[in-house]
């Protein structure tokens, strides 16, 4: 059951993590190495497992 929770949140939390970096790299034009070098921080990292979280809803958890 826990693996598929994890597995769950894990899915979220990627999609969360991708697109934050193809909205940077959109906007300011750095290029992938530049933003996980530079501009990943822990703040944003929280923020996108925050992002991820809301995401998951109930019924995802309940039929987990």
């Amino acid at each position: 059951m826990d693996q598929e929770v994890i597995a769950t949140f894990r899915a979220y939390y990627l999609r969360q993590s991708f697109q934050e970096v193809t909205g940077q790299m959109d906007t300011s034009g750095v290029s992938l190495n530049e933003y996980w070098k530079d501009d990943n921080t822990i703040l944003k990292a929280t923020d996108n497992i925050k992002m991820a979280r809301e995401e998951v809803t109930v019924a995802c958890m309940k039929g987990v």
